[in-house]
């Protein structure tokens, strides 16, 4: 029927990018070790990876004396579809230039880097303003020499070091040409994964034009790089407003935020409006009161002030699974 509103999955398996996804999977892992250990820290993203987490953030924040006015429930509609086109390029440089700790094992020698850039060069896969997963430019021979005699050892972010004519030798790599060539590795591994989103039904085949498929293995992955990408930004803007002194405490579990308020509801509506302004793809939806539901749990207030947890189960839950042999 065509009042009936689905959601499509599109699997992966045996999929032109699904080995790249399950590489993408595998390398970008160690993000949630890392994002994880900068919850208790002064960073812009505080992330949980469960309830339990969540609840000791809580608990953490009743010992120290905050109380809240009202608490909020924050979540991005269709998060995966409404990832803007530059979301590979945003990945990339969210992992290598803002994530301390996070490297690439595979490419840590400068042979391995410039073998695994060589092989790209060879099958002709680079970005260019056809590709909207990065619309970088290409930097030749000339300018590059041009760019030397300037002085200046910094190379532009869409800057690409592989290009027609060479790639600079692994004995002649500096700093810039491996962070650089690294980003773009990343960048073009990214981009096939979500230019091979094509899916079989019915007799047709469809091509997911934007986002993220759910079916996808590093979909989760870079969906949660991107959207600390977003809180990093978020909460800046937020510092700058005057706004985040108001926040008693924050979490996020994915593009689920949480938090408690000291104020009043219109300033934590400005704070709402605020994380609708950063980005254009995205549309964040609230839940505002004395008693909110965050994952599989209610969050309430009592008397004084201080957050409190209780189980929570939707109407629709059944509590009911599915055998494992009945497939």
């Amino acid at each position: 029927p065509k009042d009936v509103k689905v959601r499509p999955i599109c699997s992966g398996v045996n999929a032109v990018g699904d080995r790249l996804s399950w590489l993408l999977d595998w390398l970008t892992k160690p993000i949630y070790t890392l994002f994880e250990g900068e919850a208790d820290s002064q960073s812009y993203d505080n992330q949980v990876d469960s309830s339990e987490s969540l609840q000791c953030a809580i608990k953490h924040a009743n010992d120290s004396g905050k109380v809240s006015k009202v608490l909020y429930s924050l979540d991005v509609e269709q998060l995966y579809p409404s990832l803007p086109p530059s979301v590979a390029a945003d990945v990339a440089d969210e992992l290598l230039n803002h994530t301390p700790g996070f490297s690439l094992p595979a490419l840590k020698s400068d042979d391995a880097l410039h073998r695994a850039a060589t092989t790209l060069h060879a099958h002709k896969v680079q970005t260019t303003r056809k590709r909207k997963f990065h619309p970088a430019r290409v930097m030749t021979r000339s300018q590059r020499q041009r760019l030397n005699e300037q002085g200046n050892s910094q190379l532009n972010e869409s800057t690409i070091i592989m290009n027609d004519d060479v790639i600079p030798n692994a004995a002649d790599f500096t700093d810039a040409i491996r962070k650089q060539l690294l980003q773009q590795i990343l960048t073009i591994v990214i981009g096939l994964v979500l230019a091979g989103n094509v899916a079989h039904f019915n007799g047709e085949f469809f091509k997911w034009l934007s986002g993220l498929t759910m079916g996808s293995r590093c979909s989760p992955d870079l969906a949660n790089i991107y959207m600390r990408r977003w809180t990093r930004k978020f909460h800046a803007q937020a510092r700058t407003a005057n706004l985040w002194r108001w926040v008693t405490f924050e979490r996020r579990y994915l593009d689920d935020i949480s938090g408690g308020w000291n104020a009043s509801k219109d300033l934590l509506q400005k704070y709402i409006d605020l994380a609708n302004s950063i980005d254009p793809f995205f549309r964040v939806t609230s839940v505002i009161g004395q008693k909110v539901p965050v994952l599989d749990m209610t969050l309430s207030l009592d008397k004084d002030g201080k957050t409190i947890t209780t189980f929570y189960k939707k109407e629709i839950a059944t509590l009911e699974c599915i055998r494992d042999f009945s497939a």
